[in-house]
């Protein structure tokens, strides 16, 4: 790169920091305000879980951490650090937009919500504005994406979801702000692993079951009948019913136990007949275990 390139780049970069610390500042200010104008807003339920989930989990003082929501915040969720005199408490910021949160979690993509916060806590708990703030940029988003690993592994998510993630917002080469997508990919999945993460793990048949979706017991008798018939043979029709009344939901059907009455049909002549108890449970949509296995699609 020329003197020209590198300078316009680090011209495009400043004014890139400067305005985002002004939105930051902006967005911290309106906060703490909120309660004066009477427009008060408060943190929604689902990020004060996250974060208390993320303290208890990962070790996180969630104290020392102020989270802000801010619905003018031009990113979905950075940490800034403030420090000297910017008009704010100095101190650590995580600052989101709710908008975002509320789709990312309601959608089902928790695990890429607990990713971005967990990696943003990670700049903090790395002290990349503090210590380490000399560190080379990219160095620095590495090691938040390894923390993040971490925290998703100990969240007891996916991570499929945080690959996914990965490989959507980190570029194909480093870009000297960002680590390449791969090396990214690869310390985050490192990190997942060492924090007790299962990175191919599935649930699939073979694994055996863990939970059940539903459980019931079923007793039912036959109607009266004559010679030839058993209680095993009466229990026999009844499995097969309840496998064709739902033969995709029932996954297994256990006896637990049967019984007969017997009477005479035409005294004083011997003419018996037999009535057949069976009780059986049922078993359905299963959730089979989470284990790594080379069958995982």
């Amino acid at each position: 790169m020329t003197f020209v390139g590198r300078t316009s780049f680090l011209l495009s970069f400043l004014g890139i920091c400067l305005s985002a610390n002004a939105q930051n500042i902006s967005c911290i200010k309106t906060f703490i305000e909120a309660p004066a104008s009477g427009a008060t807003e408060l943190v929604p339920t689902e990020v004060e879980k996250l974060i208390q989930e993320l303290g208890t989990k990962i070790g996180v003082d969630k104290q020392r951490i102020m989270v802000i929501p801010c619905h003018f915040y031009n990113g979905k969720v950075g940490a800034f650090y403030a420090e000297g005199n910017l008009g704010v408490k100095n101190g650590e910021y995580i600052i989101y937009n709710p908008q975002w949160v509320q789709e990312v979690i309601g959608s089902g993509n928790r695990a890429q919500a607990i990713a971005l916060f967990s990696h943003e806590v990670g700049h903090f708990l790395n002290r990349h504005f503090t210590a380490e703030k000399d560190l080379k940029q990219d160095r620095k988003e590495l090691e938040a994406d390894k923390f993040a690993g971490c925290a998703v592994a100990r969240m007891g998510e996916k991570w499929k979801e945080m690959e996914e993630l990965l490989t959507h917002i980190r570029p194909k080469e480093s870009d000297g702000l960002y680590p390449s997508r791969a090396d990214s990919i690869k310390a985050a999945k490192m990190s997942f692993t060492n924090c007790g993460g299962k990175p191919n793990a599935c649930r699939i048949p073979e694994n055996g079951v863990e939970s059940w979706g539903f459980e019931r017991t079923v007793s039912r008798w036959s109607n009266w009948r004559g010679g030839g018939f058993t209680q095993e043979g009466y229990c026999g029709e009844l499995v097969a019913q309840l496998r064709s009344e739902s033969p995709e939901e029932l996954k297994e059907i256990k006896v637990l136990g049967r019984e007969e009455n017997t009477r005479n049909k035409c005294p004083p002549f011997n003419c018996p007949q037999y009535k057949y108890f069976c009780s059986v449970t049922v078993r359905g949509k299963p959730v089979y275990k989470e284990q790594d296995s080379p069958n995982c699609p």
